[in-house]
């Protein structure tokens, strides 16, 4: 039995924290199953959901928590560790901006741990509904990691320009015009399986333990675990879905 996010391409999203990211991948998924709160760091595990490609197909978008190269909090490596990880096996990144403030020495910092990884990446910028945003002020071309897009995750307005930029990564052969088929696309039949319990008692140890890998955080702080983190596993004939809380 494996941990799978099926044939589908994978789509990862990164950027420092309190950019959108979380906004964008409930806005893509059409869900509201990430943590979305002005306080930066909501988010700490990575969490994947499916989303329809507009003209036919599904991606995985990964969501991740606030990256940062260097910081004093103890969840930082942690954190960047995850999504080092989801990167690895990723199709596509995008790389999320804050446009009401434009990039910061973070940003630089980000964007070149991403120009060192084998991955295409497309530069996002977010909240670009704002007024002064200027996407043609160089700043983030600067960035060098090509032409950015211009998004608002929170109004869902971009998004056809940004599915077309990830459309070269994306794109499965035979998969343009094909009929969306619901029951195909779920395969083989469901169980979910959630995993409850107080604060501090092992929930995610147990799930990183039953599929193999440091899928979730683990820390002896109490509420570690903020968002539900669910986990697909696949058998033979049957598919499992773990959920930690």
């Amino acid at each position: 039995m494996r941990s799978s996010t099926g044939t589908l391409p994978v789509v990862v999203i990164v950027g420092r924290p309190n950019v959108g990211k979380s906004t964008l991948f409930n806005r893509l998924t059409a869900s509201r199953r990430a943590l979305v709160h002005d306080l930066p760091g909501v988010t700490r595990d990575r969490i994947a959901g499916e989303a329809r490609v507009p003209g036919g197909g599904r991606v995985m978008i990964i969501d991740t928590g606030g990256l940062l190269m260097d910081d004093e909090d103890r969840f930082i490596p942690l954190i960047r560790e995850q999504a080092e990880t989801a990167m690895d096996a990723a199709d596509a990144v995008i790389f999320l901006l804050d446009g009401a403030i434009g990039p910061l020495p973070e940003d630089f910092e980000l964007a070149k741990m991403l120009r060192g990884r084998k991955v295409p990446v497309v530069p996002v910028v977010n909240k670009a509904d704002r007024l002064g945003v200027d996407l043609g002020a160089g700043e983030f071309f600067s960035l060098g990691l090509g032409e950015p897009v211009a998004i608002s995750a929170e109004h869902g307005t971009g998004l056809s320009e940004l599915w077309e930029a990830l459309e070269p990564w994306i794109a499965r052969p035979g998969e343009e015009g094909a009929e969306d088929d619901e029951e195909s696309a779920r395969g083989p039949a469901e169980l979910g399986v959630a995993i409850i319990g107080r604060p501090n008692v092992g929930k995610s140890s147990i799930l990183n333990r039953i599929i193999g890998e440091e899928r979730v955080l683990v820390s002896e702080v109490p509420g570690t675990t903020r968002d539900a983190v669910d986990v697909l596993l696949e058998g033979e004939n049957r598919r499992f879905r773990f959920v930690d809380t």
